[in-house]
Protein backbone atom coordinates (compact mmCIF):
# COMPACT_ATOMS: atom_id res chain seq x y z
CA UNK A 1 0.00 0.00 0.00
CA UNK A 2 1.68 2.85 -0.92
CA UNK A 3 1.62 6.42 0.82
CA UNK A 4 -1.07 8.02 -1.54
CA UNK A 5 -3.05 5.35 -0.60
CA UNK A 6 -2.71 5.83 3.25
CA UNK A 7 -3.25 8.97 3.20
CA UNK A 8 -6.85 8.83 1.27
CA UNK A 9 -7.54 6.36 4.33
CA UNK A 10 -6.76 8.62 6.87
CA UNK A 11 -8.91 11.49 5.21
CA UNK A 12 -11.66 8.84 4.41
CA UNK A 13 -11.94 8.47 8.64
CA UNK A 14 -11.35 12.27 9.30
CA UNK A 15 -14.86 12.73 6.25
CA UNK A 16 -16.55 10.35 8.26
CA UNK A 17 -16.46 12.89 11.28
CA UNK A 18 -16.25 16.11 9.93
CA UNK A 19 -20.38 15.43 7.89
CA UNK A 20 -21.45 15.51 11.60
CA UNK A 21 -20.52 19.32 11.81
CA UNK A 22 -20.76 20.71 8.06
CA UNK A 23 -23.60 21.26 5.96
CA UNK A 24 -25.43 23.84 3.99
CA UNK A 25 -26.52 26.78 6.12
CA UNK A 26 -29.09 28.77 4.01
CA UNK A 27 -29.88 31.36 6.39
CA UNK A 28 -25.99 33.05 6.37
CA UNK A 29 -26.36 32.90 1.98
CA UNK A 30 -27.69 36.06 0.08
CA UNK A 31 -30.26 35.61 -2.42
CA UNK A 32 -27.93 34.59 -5.32
CA UNK A 33 -26.29 31.90 -3.66
CA UNK A 34 -29.38 30.26 -2.32
CA UNK A 35 -30.09 29.98 -5.84
CA UNK A 36 -26.84 28.12 -6.84
CA UNK A 37 -26.91 26.10 -3.98
CA UNK A 38 -30.95 25.01 -4.95
CA UNK A 39 -29.70 24.43 -8.44
CA UNK A 40 -26.44 22.20 -7.22
CA UNK A 41 -28.62 20.15 -4.75
CA UNK A 42 -31.29 19.60 -7.57
CA UNK A 43 -27.96 18.21 -9.72
CA UNK A 44 -26.88 15.98 -7.33
CA UNK A 45 -29.71 13.54 -7.05
CA UNK A 46 -30.17 11.70 -3.76
CA UNK A 47 -26.88 12.87 -2.20
CA UNK A 48 -28.50 16.08 -1.78
CA UNK A 49 -31.79 16.00 -0.90
CA UNK A 50 -31.44 16.49 2.53
CA UNK A 51 -29.50 19.75 1.98
CA UNK A 52 -32.66 20.86 -1.20
CA UNK A 53 -35.24 20.62 1.77
CA UNK A 54 -33.50 23.34 3.83
CA UNK A 55 -32.54 25.42 0.89
CA UNK A 56 -36.15 25.48 -0.96
CA UNK A 57 -37.73 26.71 3.06
CA UNK A 58 -35.43 29.26 3.46
CA UNK A 59 -36.43 30.47 -0.06
CA UNK A 60 -39.83 30.44 0.20
CA UNK A 61 -39.43 32.65 3.29
CA UNK A 62 -37.56 35.10 0.98
CA UNK A 63 -40.31 34.91 -1.40
CA UNK A 64 -37.23 33.08 -4.17
CA UNK A 65 -39.58 29.93 -4.78
CA UNK A 66 -42.88 29.50 -5.68
CA UNK A 67 -44.79 25.84 -6.76
CA UNK A 68 -43.74 26.48 -10.36
CA UNK A 69 -40.12 26.96 -9.16
CA UNK A 70 -37.25 29.51 -8.57
CA UNK A 71 -38.40 32.81 -9.09
CA UNK A 72 -35.92 34.13 -11.51
CA UNK A 73 -35.12 38.21 -11.12
CA UNK A 74 -31.88 37.86 -13.35
CA UNK A 75 -30.62 41.05 -15.09
CA UNK A 76 -28.03 41.04 -18.18
CA UNK A 77 -25.96 42.94 -15.48
CA UNK A 78 -26.41 40.46 -12.91
CA UNK A 79 -25.77 37.38 -15.47
CA UNK A 80 -22.38 39.41 -16.45
CA UNK A 81 -21.34 39.71 -12.73
CA UNK A 82 -21.67 36.16 -12.02
CA UNK A 83 -19.39 35.08 -15.56
CA UNK A 84 -17.21 38.03 -13.95
CA UNK A 85 -17.18 36.11 -10.40
CA UNK A 86 -16.58 32.70 -12.22
CA UNK A 87 -13.40 33.94 -14.00
CA UNK A 88 -12.54 35.06 -10.20
CA UNK A 89 -12.50 31.65 -8.49
CA UNK A 90 -10.45 30.24 -11.23
CA UNK A 91 -8.24 32.86 -10.90
CA UNK A 92 -7.90 33.03 -6.94
CA UNK A 93 -8.02 28.83 -7.07
CA UNK A 94 -4.87 29.15 -9.01
CA UNK A 95 -3.36 31.77 -6.93
CA UNK A 96 -3.99 29.52 -4.10
CA UNK A 97 -2.37 26.79 -5.43
CA UNK A 98 0.71 28.45 -6.37
CA UNK A 99 0.78 29.58 -2.95
CA UNK A 100 0.46 26.41 -1.12
CA UNK A 101 3.34 24.71 -3.75
CA UNK A 102 5.25 27.56 -2.57
CA UNK A 103 5.03 26.71 1.02
CA UNK A 104 5.82 23.39 0.52
CA UNK A 105 8.79 23.45 -1.60
CA UNK A 106 10.28 26.49 0.97
CA UNK A 107 10.01 23.15 3.44
CA UNK A 108 12.17 21.17 1.24
CA UNK A 109 8.82 18.78 0.13
CA UNK A 110 9.25 16.52 -3.20
CA UNK A 111 6.60 17.65 -6.18
CA UNK A 112 4.09 15.24 -5.20
CA UNK A 113 3.48 16.65 -1.40
CA UNK A 114 3.58 20.31 -3.18
CA UNK A 115 0.88 19.18 -5.42
CA UNK A 116 -1.25 17.81 -2.41
CA UNK A 117 -0.50 21.20 -0.43
CA UNK A 118 -1.13 23.31 -3.89
CA UNK A 119 -4.66 21.75 -4.02
CA UNK A 120 -5.66 21.66 0.15
CA UNK A 121 -4.60 25.37 0.27
CA UNK A 122 -7.22 26.23 -2.58
CA UNK A 123 -9.99 24.17 -1.00
CA UNK A 124 -8.96 26.22 2.75
CA UNK A 125 -9.06 29.42 1.23
CA UNK A 126 -11.88 28.99 -0.41
CA UNK A 127 -13.63 27.55 2.93
CA UNK A 128 -12.00 30.64 4.46
CA UNK A 129 -14.14 32.55 2.35
CA UNK A 130 -17.81 31.43 3.97
CA UNK A 131 -19.21 33.03 6.70
CA UNK A 132 -20.14 29.85 8.36
CA UNK A 133 -16.04 28.41 8.15
CA UNK A 134 -15.77 26.12 10.86
CA UNK A 135 -12.43 26.08 12.43
CA UNK A 136 -9.37 24.37 10.57
CA UNK A 137 -8.92 21.87 12.92
CA UNK A 138 -7.38 17.89 12.21
CA UNK A 139 -10.97 16.88 10.98
CA UNK A 140 -11.60 19.76 8.70
CA UNK A 141 -8.24 19.65 7.01
CA UNK A 142 -8.97 15.68 6.85
CA UNK A 143 -11.45 16.50 4.63
CA UNK A 144 -10.19 18.97 2.52
CA UNK A 145 -7.41 16.06 2.07
CA UNK A 146 -10.08 13.96 1.01
CA UNK A 147 -12.42 15.90 -1.25
CA UNK A 148 -8.83 16.96 -2.57
CA UNK A 149 -8.09 13.37 -3.56
CA UNK A 150 -9.24 12.81 -7.31
CA UNK A 151 -7.00 16.26 -8.39
CA UNK A 152 -4.16 14.49 -6.23
CA UNK A 153 -3.51 11.37 -8.26
CA UNK A 154 -3.85 13.78 -11.82
CA UNK A 155 -0.77 15.61 -12.95
CA UNK A 156 0.35 18.33 -11.96
CA UNK A 157 -0.87 21.26 -13.94
CA UNK A 158 -3.95 19.11 -15.02
CA UNK A 159 -4.71 18.51 -10.91
CA UNK A 160 -4.70 22.05 -10.77
CA UNK A 161 -6.69 23.31 -13.89
CA UNK A 162 -9.02 20.83 -12.64
CA UNK A 163 -9.26 22.17 -9.19
CA UNK A 164 -9.78 25.20 -10.60
CA UNK A 165 -13.10 24.34 -12.45
CA UNK A 166 -14.41 22.20 -9.73
CA UNK A 167 -14.24 25.32 -7.64
CA UNK A 168 -16.25 27.32 -10.28
CA UNK A 169 -18.62 24.27 -10.49
CA UNK A 170 -19.52 24.37 -6.97
CA UNK A 171 -20.82 28.12 -7.24
CA UNK A 172 -21.67 28.47 -11.11
CA UNK A 173 -22.92 24.62 -12.29
CA UNK A 174 -23.85 26.09 -15.80
CA UNK A 175 -20.70 28.08 -15.92
CA UNK A 176 -18.01 24.96 -15.33
CA UNK A 177 -16.18 22.38 -17.65
CA UNK A 178 -17.91 19.61 -15.91
CA UNK A 179 -15.83 17.23 -18.27
CA UNK A 180 -12.55 18.56 -16.83
CA UNK A 181 -13.97 17.88 -13.18
CA UNK A 182 -15.61 14.03 -14.90
CA UNK A 183 -11.82 13.43 -16.08
CA UNK A 184 -10.50 14.08 -12.57
CA UNK A 185 -13.53 11.56 -11.58
CA UNK A 186 -12.03 9.01 -13.63
CA UNK A 187 -8.98 9.37 -12.55
CA UNK A 188 -10.19 7.56 -9.17
CA UNK A 189 -10.72 4.61 -10.95
CA UNK A 190 -7.94 4.25 -12.94
CA UNK A 191 -5.62 4.01 -9.84
CA UNK A 192 -8.11 1.22 -8.52
CA UNK A 193 -8.99 4.00 -5.36
CA UNK A 194 -13.11 3.82 -6.24
CA UNK A 195 -12.97 0.23 -4.22
CA UNK A 196 -11.84 2.76 -1.07
CA UNK A 197 -14.79 4.93 -1.55
CA UNK A 198 -16.82 1.40 -1.93
CA UNK A 199 -16.14 1.48 2.10
CA UNK A 200 -18.03 5.16 2.61
CA UNK A 201 -21.52 5.23 3.01
CA UNK A 202 -23.63 7.55 0.28
CA UNK A 203 -24.80 10.03 3.29
CA UNK A 204 -21.07 10.71 3.88
CA UNK A 205 -20.26 10.76 0.55
CA UNK A 206 -23.15 13.73 -0.19
CA UNK A 207 -20.80 15.95 1.87
CA UNK A 208 -18.37 16.05 -0.96
CA UNK A 209 -19.63 17.77 -4.22
CA UNK A 210 -17.64 15.81 -6.71
CA UNK A 211 -19.54 12.90 -5.67
CA UNK A 212 -22.50 13.65 -8.21
CA UNK A 213 -19.81 12.78 -10.81
CA UNK A 214 -18.55 9.74 -9.17
CA UNK A 215 -22.11 8.22 -9.23
CA UNK A 216 -22.65 9.25 -12.68
CA UNK A 217 -19.77 7.32 -13.90
CA UNK A 218 -20.81 4.36 -12.21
Amino acid sequence: MDGTTILIIIAVVALLAFVFFRGVNPESKTDSQLKLLHSRAIKAGNYGKNDLLRIEGEMRKRGLLADSGVIDSSTPDEAYLVQLHANQLRSSARAAYREGWKKAEAQGKGERICHECGLTETLIQRLQSEPDCPPLDEGVVGALMFEQMPFNIMGYEEGKDAMAEYMVWREFPMLANEGVIQSAIESIRKDGLDEILAGVSEESLSWVAWSKFLKQSN
